[in-house]
């Protein structure tokens, strides 16, 4: 069952023994309990639709949009092809490519999210465009909306909960109920994947080059072109 924003609201006040003091506390703990669920899987209505972003040659990143909570693949596109970026973490890309400016440009291979970008080598060669598939998280407009996830009512009240009582500095109390709140989002989440056959998991490997390190292959002249 889904509840409204209203009813939300009303249970996490009953959470915290009734009280009414604490009403803008309640709100915002709503909104950063769908961001924290974001994080755990990208339920259905969590994920936008794919967003393609411009690549502008000598560059090696584009801005995300504001709330994007993960990324869940990429694709590069031009007026001719098309194939898929993957995505590893800064750390891998960074100890294959400590200097990318140094290497010859290109079109995106690799990429990783940070500080609010998706990073890619090489730098562009060229003004393109990549399309990334987004986990954001849905806010709520009016009371009597209702959460676009199913099942996960009784986990944004969990979350909510916790968040209220640590700005209260009731450690132990925002404990239990952040415990509660991962293990009823857990349980939403083995319920979709089986529902859907639906892994949603973010894009991101941690493994080596599909066909091996290139300092490690004598056949492998440039990173690039082992694709």
């Amino acid at each position: 069952m889904s509840l409204s924003k209203e009813q939300l609201g009303r249970a996490i006040q009953l959470n915290l023994g009734g009280r009414e003091d604490q009403e803008e506390k309640i709100q915002l703990g709503m909104e950063l309990a769908l961001e924290e669920i974001g994080m755990i899987h990208s339920f259905p209505g969590l994920r936008d639709e794919p967003t393609d972003l411009a690549i502008v040659a000598g560059e090696s990143s584009v801005d995300l949009p504001d709330g994007t909570l993960a990324i869940y693949g990429a694709v590069f596109v031009n007026s001719t092809s098309s194939y898929r970026v993957r995505i590893k973490t800064r750390d891998w890309v960074s100890k294959r490519y400590p200097n990318p400016t140094a290497d010859p440009t290109g079109t995106p291979v690799y990429g990783y999210r940070h500080e609010g970008k998706f990073n890619f080598v090489p730098f562009s060669d060229g003004t393109y465009a990549i399309r990334l598939s987004l986990g954001k998280a849905p806010g709520f407009s009016a009371t009597t909306d209702l959460p676009t996830v199913q099942y996960l009512s009784e986990a944004i009240i969990a979350f909510g909960t916790a968040y209220v009582f640590r700005s209260i500095e009731r450690w132990k109390t925002a404990e239990f109920w952040s415990k509660r709140g991962n293990e009823v989002a857990q349980k939403a989440k083995i319920r979709d994947m089986r529902a859907n056959g639906n892994q949603n998991t973010p894009d991101v490997s941690e493994g080596g080059v599909t066909r091996g390190d290139y300092w490690d292959n004598p056949f492998m002249d440039s990173p690039y072109r082992s694709l």
